[in-house]
């Protein structure tokens, strides 16, 4: 048996393991304590029993944590996305401004994503309604921040009489969950119609909610 002398502080440490016991031996007016520490069938000294403690808590912490990215993820169905939105022509129109509202669903896990919204820009007394779908490639950054890359269709209406306009659409988007249910978004656009070439930028963002 391969025994180790440690204080009495090293009590303390016996709760970490089952197996220790402590022997006392008399030796003169002094008692003197021996712990013997068995881990995975090894006996070992006390610091190497912390630190098998402290691997096996990391362990443990690292397997919850996968685990509880991914029941977040299988609860995330739906997402609905609510927030601000603005648009910077690039032939040196007035910049545009107003909200957007979206609803998310993958539909192929890990590769496909789709998204359906609308947004309502209005400047200088004129406005502008737009519908998009956007096809997008998810990428998990971490258990709570995705990115995802999409390109899609874009039908923009200005109001009240102009004619309609079909753009192609281009987005970058980063989510960030801080919390199974509860997350937001922040997204830069590019669009840019076929006959015409104009093109402008954009940008949304604001809230997440898995639905």
């Amino acid at each position: 048996m391969f025994e180790v002398p440690v204080r009495r502080s090293w009590g303390a440490l016996a709760d970490l393991e089952p197996t220790l016991g402590r022997q006392p031996v008399e030796g003169g007016d002094r008692r003197k304590f021996y712990a013997v520490l068995h881990l995975d069938g090894v006996r070992s000294s006390p610091l190497n029993a912390v630190g098998a403690a402290a691997r096996r808590l990391l362990t443990a912490a690292v397997l919850i944590a996968c685990g509880v990215g991914a029941a977040n993820a299988e609860e995330r169905r739906w997402i609905l996305e609510i927030g601000p939105a603005s648009e910077w022509p690039t032939n040196g129109d007035a910049p545009n401004y107003g909200g957007t509202i979206a609803l998310e669903r993958e539909v192929i896990e890990r590769w496909l994503a789709v998204e359906i919204g609308m947004t309502g820009l209005a400047t200088s007394g004129q406005g502008e309604l737009s519908w998009d779908i956007l096809f997008k490639k998810p990428f998990s950054l971490t258990s709570t921040v995705e990115l995802e890359l999409g390109i899609g269709p874009e039908y923009s209406r200005p109001l009240p009489n102009d004619p309609p306009r079909l753009n192609l659409e281009f987005s970058l988007e980063f989510m960030v969950w801080s919390s199974p249910k509860i997350g937001w978004f922040a997204e830069p656009t590019f669009s840019v119609n076929p006959g015409t070439g104009l093109s402008s930028f954009g940008a949304t963002g604001g809230l997440l909610i898995a639905l």
